[in-house]
């Protein structure tokens, strides 16, 4: 994890939508916060070999690979970045594979609120949030 001085890096993998409302989201409340997106898991793979995020947000269903597996190669691996998966889906196979593949957290995007979500990055990385937003 990051030291005080030094950003909290976050990838943001996934659908288009989503992608974009969440990083605008991480953004207006941790302004200080690096963030990136890929739309596949081909450009995940690359960006977190060179951005090496603290914190990734990722579909488990992507194009060219699956979420899972990339928590899964990342773990094997010895990352320690916190991996939250997502899906549209909320589903009990979903939950149980999240926590068998090695990732922190599985959230339904289709339940969770904002609010979920900042919650969620304040529990699982030391930032501090815009008092303004």
């Amino acid at each position: 994890m990051p030291n005080e001085s030094q950003p909290v890096r976050t990838l943001i993998v996934g659908e288009p939508f989503y992608r974009d409302q969440l990083k605008e989201l991480l953004n207006k409340q941790y302004p200080d916060m690096m963030l990136a997106a890929a739309e596949d898991g081909e450009k995940a793979i690359k960006l977190i070999a060179l951005f090496r995020p603290h914190l990734i947000f990722m579909d488990i269903t992507l194009p060219n690979r699956n979420g899972l597996n990339i928590a899964r190669k990342m773990r094997a691996h010895g990352s320690n970045a916190k991996i939250v998966l997502l899906s549209n889906d909320d589903l009990p196979e979903y939950r149980k594979a999240t926590e068998e593949c090695g990732a922190n957290y599985f959230l339904p995007k289709a339940t969770s609120t904002g609010t979920d979500v900042l919650s969620l990055v304040s529990k699982l990385v030391a930032v501090t949030p815009n008092s303004a937003a």
